[in-house]
């Protein structure tokens, strides 16, 4: 990455001297040296105002006292950094495996205690860290400037994580953000289809990226897989299986609420159902003693007879739901389906069907004409019932659903609201 020309940068315009390109500016007073190949010669204005790991460590009495002869030879150097390993750093919590440790400068701008062996290796033939390549970026995207990633999510996802080790590390999240959520974003169906697979893998490095987009995706996801084994949790979910990746407690406590409240949503729904009947039964009483026709008489005894053949067929599929010593793994998303869909020539979510109309006339004989008008009344039902479970079959996720493969079978209609996205 190179810039000579004069650039807008954060915190205003930034002029390059004659020679001078990222990451060596003529007039840096800060070198970060990662290794002999990458050397950044950096602004300590930028990196303060951009970085609190930087505003912590460029302190003005921590800075070199260089003399005369120094900085009338153009020395302008007066803080250095160098990439050193933290496995043996006790207190080191970083998701790298390095610290930049500040080395001190003598009057001249020499180092005083540099690492020792610290070559001047190019990286040539030598396979790189690829946290060497984050903090390239990490730093680039300080002073503004474009970072370009691939257009495949599993390309930029392994070097996407790497710079967001290194913008905790340094504590600049906010410098890189854009750049990966721009470049991840840009996958759209793939991204989706992949927080879907692994929801709980995704609301962590969301919470990282501070990215409520994603983090919005992998609540619904999550909360809707919640009970599936192996998806959420190691194993079942029977109170001892762990997530299959660490998640802050904040976040583990909002994907279990909403998980309880979806299932509590779909169980009160169902329950409402076995409390329906059909509109034209009900009958006003208005004392005028008007009769009730024979055709009206005949409709509303089909209807009783529909509604008693569907309370039935519903109690014995809802007792596996709203009985069940644990939650069921897709919260009764299979029979809400059938619900929904069962009415309008979806293949596979039929329930009550011809073959089970001729059973029910087996032992309550009808003429086909009073079968026909006992198809009729059990039309008005799932239409009807159809309308009541609808709003749990809602798609609040951005994953296109007719190009999922295979088809999701969980609920997605628990999405978070304003206050659930605790990161700053």
């Amino acid at each position: 990455m190179s810039r000579l020309e004069p650039f807008m940068g954060p915190y205003g315009l930034v002029e390059l001297e004659e020679g001078a390109a990222f990451p060596h500016f003529n007039d840096g007073d800060v070198l970060v040296v990662i290794s002999g190949a990458r050397q950044y010669k950096l602004h300590s204005s930028l990196l303060r105002g951009s970085s609190i790991f930087f505003r912590i460590h460029l302190r003005d009495e921590w800075a070199a006292k260089l003399c005369t002869w120094a900085t009338d030879r153009g020395v302008t150097t007066r803080y250095r950094f160098e990439l050193r390993d933290s496995e043996d750093d006790p207190v080191s919590d970083s998701e790298i495996p390095y610290k930049l440790q500040m080395t001190g400068l003598d009057e001249m701008g020499r180092p005083i205690n540099a690492l020792v062996g610290f070559g001047l290796d190019l990286e040539n033939g030598v396979a790189i860290d690829p946290h060497y390549e984050a903090f390239d970026i990490v730093l680039a995207a300080i002073y503004s400037m474009p970072i370009r990633f691939s257009s495949q999510l599993p390309d930029i996802l392994p070097i996407a994580i790497k710079v967001v080790d290194v913008a905790e590390y340094l504590n600049c999240i906010e410098v890189v953000k854009s750049h990966i959520e721009a470049a991840i974003l840009a996958t759209t169906q793939t991204l989706y289809q992949s927080i879907a697979n692994k929801p709980v893998e995704w609301l962590k490095f969301a919470v990282r990226m501070k990215s409520r987009v994603i983090y919005r995706e992998g609540l619904i996801h999550g909360v809707g897989q919640f009970y599936i084994p192996g998806v959420v949790f190691n194993n079942a979910h029977n109170g001892d299986g762990g997530f299959v990746a660490h998640l802050d407690a904040t976040t583990a406590e909002q994907l279990t609420y909403k998980a309880e409240r979806a299932k509590y949503h779909v169980i009160t729904t169902l329950k409402k159902l076995l409390s329906y009947y059909q509109d034209h039964l009900f009958k006003v009483n208005d004392g005028d003693g008007e009769s009730i026709s024979k055709g009206r008489y005949s409709s509303d005894i089909f209807g009783w007879m529909a509604l008693t053949l569907f309370r039935q067929w519903l109690t014995t599929n809802i007792s596996a739901i709203t009985e069940a010593s644990k939650p069921i793994p897709d919260m009764g998303f299979e029979l809400c389906s059938r619900l929904a869909y069962g009415n309008r020539g979806y293949a596979g979510y039929g329930y009550l069907d011809t073959a089970a109309i001729n059973e029910f006339n087996k032992d309550f004989p009808m003429s086909n004409k009073g079968i026909a008008a006992f198809r009729d009344q059990l039309d008005i039902i799932k239409d009807d019932v159809a309308g009541i479970v609808s709003h749990l079959m809602i798609n609040e996720s951005n994953v296109n659903l007719s190009l999922v493969r295979p088809e999701i079978k969980y609920f997605l209609f628990e999405s978070p609201h304003e206050l659930d996205y605790h990161f700053a």
